[in-house]
């Protein structure tokens, strides 16, 4: 079984698995000429489109034709409109690419809330009082999500990702959830069962 990851953002972190081993993992970008349009056209709205075109046929192309399922970061509500609206276009993009290749029905959205807690990427002790001497004062460089997820990818599948690939790490997260989730379930359990699911384990 072929599980795909994606984490969306100008960005955009994939991640591909098959029977849970880790086939390959990077990240897509706007073709440059296609990036140069979007942000030098007047109309932001069709740079935007642009942009999110140019990533989505990326993806398609990073990917393989034959995946059973891919799983997407559901988006979360951003304070910056204007990314927001950008990213939105990317989300349609790539849905449209998926849809005309006739794969609709293996895409699956996830919240992040939901793949972190499955896979158990929370803070530790150690992690929360680190935390708690930046606030004071006493020490500097917050850990966030971010960093837990980068932790997580490099002690799960034996590699040295950076901070800097946290988008990486969040797709192959993303992907691992999609892989365990998919084995564990039968086809008749929908989407909104799956905290149930898990919570049993």
């Amino acid at each position: 079984m072929i599980i795909v990851g994606l984490d969306m953002a100008t960005k955009v972190g994939y991640a591909i698995l098959e029977n849970g081993t880790l086939l390959d993992r990077g990240l897509v970008r706007a073709d440059a000429k296609d990036k140069n349009i979007a942000q030098c056209d007047w109309i932001e709205d069709y740079g935007f489109f642009v942009e999110a075109k140019s990533i989505a046929r990326n993806i398609m192309a990073a990917i393989p034709k034959d995946f059973d399922f891919v799983y997407i970061e559901q988006t979360n509500q951003g304070i910056n409109r204007t990314t927001q609206k950008q990213l939105e276009f990317i989300h349609f993009a790539v849905l449209d690419s998926f849809d005309s290749a006739g794969q609709r029905d293996k895409v699956r959205y996830v919240n992040s809330s939901i793949w972190r807690s499955t896979l158990k990427i929370t803070m530790n002790k150690d992690d929360r009082k680190h935390n708690k001497m930046v606030k004071s004062g006493e020490a500097r460089g917050k850990i966030t999500a971010k960093h837990l997820a980068v932790r997580w990818a490099n002690a799960t599948y034996d590699l040295q990702l950076k901070q800097k690939d946290n988008d990486i790490a969040d797709a192959l997260a993303v992907a691992t959830y999609g892989n365990t989730y998919e084995k564990r379930c039968k086809p008749s359990v929908t989407a909104s069962d799956i905290e149930k699911i898990f919570e049993k384990t």
